[in-house]
């Protein structure tokens, strides 16, 4: 007879954010491996690649990220993180989602510069600088593509000769989009 329990975690801040971290570099052994086994990569030279990349995750996680890809079709396009993230990509041409995603690049890229300025180790100054351009860069191919949402459509291009200002974007389309705009173009 077995017995199952179900209970929910509760932790402090510094232990929750540990484990979320955990967490996340786990998904990310995950997804190597899957990756690896689409490869053909013999398992013993995954698990030794993982080792490498993941140095500072345990043994234990490291088979069980295997033993998880392994689960995966390889012969399938299988997209990693939940139901939430597979709903937000069905959302990407949506203009509100652009706006809130385009807003959450901008938190992150504040908090990177928060975090650089306060770091004095310079091989962390380089990761976290590598981060945010990472982050920049996608914030500007949001931004792109916010901006082609908010243009005229292409039927219409023989009207920008009456009016130059047609298809840029305005200060007062959304409340968002103009403090996005506005924001960038002062840093």
């Amino acid at each position: 007879m077995y017995i199952s329990l179900q209970f929910k975690l509760q932790l402090e801040h510094d232990n929750k954010k540990k484990l979320l971290e955990l967490m996340r570099k786990q998904s990310s052994a995950i997804r190597s491996a899957y990756n690896m086994l689409k490869d053909k990569i013999p398992q013993n030279q995954i698990y030794e690649n993982l080792r490498q990349i993941f140095s500072d995750l345990p043994t234990k996680y490291i088979d069980s990220a295997i033993y998880k890809a392994k689960q995966y079709p390889t012969d399938k396009r299988v997209v990693f993180g939940g139901k939430a993230l597979f709903e937000n990509l069905k959302l990407l041409s949506d203009r509100e989602y652009l706006e809130y995603a385009l807003y959450c690049y901008e938190e992150k890229e504040r908090e990177l510069k928060e975090n650089l300025k306060k770091e004095t180790n310079q091989y962390k100054q380089n990761a976290i600088k590598s981060e945010l351009k990472k982050v920049q860069k996608e914030k500007s191919l949001l931004l792109a593509r916010l901006q082609s949402l908010q243009s005229e459509p292409s039927s219409c291009k023989s009207a920008n000769g009456r009016n130059p200002k047609q298809g840029e974007v305005g200060r007062t389309t959304h409340s968002l989009t103009s403090y996005f705009l506005t924001s960038s173009q002062s840093a």
